[in-house]
């Protein structure tokens, strides 16, 4: 049983949530047939953010550092680039509605 009022902070989550999928479809949709885009835009956010995860949780289960980490291969890094500038995506419109909220605020 719910008490209180309604959770639309709730709601907008979710709905942005779900406008950030179609934003991911195409942007993998746009790996696929965009060789520029795949190596440039798409794969290097995957390969960095691999990078600093297997450091970090080498570093987090106190292990020898390996001096080069095997990168991804490139349909994981699509994937993973895809899914990670989505929710950028989502993270920007957040900062956005943040952002004209508190100008409206503060003038």
């Amino acid at each position: 049983m719910v008490i209180g009022r309604f959770p639309v902070g709730k709601l907008l989550i979710f709905a942005m949530k779900r406008v950030s999928k179609p934003f991911g479809d195409l942007l993998m949709w746009m790996g696929k047939h965009h060789p520029f885009i795949r190596h440039y835009v798409i794969i290097p956010p995957a390969q960095l953010y691999n990078t600093f995860e297997v450091r970090s949780k080498l570093r987090m289960l106190r292990l020898k550092q390996p001096r080069r980490i095997p990168r991804l291969s490139p349909p994981i890094a699509t994937r993973l680039g895809a899914d990670m500038l989505s929710e950028v995506f989502v993270f920007c419109i957040g900062l956005g509605l943040i952002y004209y909220e508190i100008s409206k605020v503060f003038p």
